[in-house]
């Protein structure tokens, strides 16, 4: 389609009106590349599934007052979302249970299955990730592997001032413990 904006849509505010119900809208291969572009869409106060996989979105911001607050399925894969701080912007989605990111470069470096972790122990109601369903064992597995990762990636900060400064981190240490330390 070529959109890129959403922004002085004629006729957006009557769509609305029309549509009050609307649970799914995919606005796949477009050209959206700034997440506010589609902040019109938070007026779907029904909407359940938002596709945009093949756009150039750069970035997720989710502004507060429950916008998209019924969201249960983001498709935004095939973008260009590279940093982690969109995927922490999705804990303001309370319903978010399904999520597809392939395709975007997440992972500083990291591979698929790592990010997927990642994602699993970041998103605690994902149920599935990528189409793949998320298992309690995994999703335990995912949890220990972000405490590992984060302690590993800050390395030589101690994990005690690390504790201090990622709640996720504290909140999944009090869980699982702190990883033993290894000898290098």
């Amino acid at each position: 389609n070529g959109m890129s904006s959403l922004r002085g849509v004629d006729g957006l505010p009557p769509v609305l009106d029309a549509w009050p119900q609307l649970e799914v809208l995919d606005l796949s291969d477009n050209e959206f590349s700034d997440w506010s572009e589609l902040l019109p869409l938070a007026g779907f106060k029904s909407l359940r599934w938002l596709i945009l996989n093949k756009n150039k979105l750069e970035s997720i911001s989710i502004p507060g007052g429950g916008a998209f607050g019924e969201v249960t399925l983001l498709a935004a894969a095939n973008n260009n979302i590279a940093g982690w701080e969109s995927v922490k912007a999705l804990e303001a989605l309370p319903k978010l249970t399904e999520l597809r990111l392939q395709g975007n470069p997440l992972g500083g470096g990291r591979g698929p299955s790592a990010v997927r972790q990642l994602l699993i122990a970041t998103l605690p109601p994902l149920k599935s990730v990528n189409g793949g369903e998320v298992r309690p064992r995994e999703r335990v597995e995912a949890e220990k592997f972000y405490i590992r990762d984060a302690i590993q990636s800050a390395r030589p900060t101690p994990p005690e001032e690390l504790l201090e400064a990622d709640a996720l981190l504290k909140r999944l240490v009090a869980v699982h413990g702190l990883p033993p330390v290894s000898a290098s």
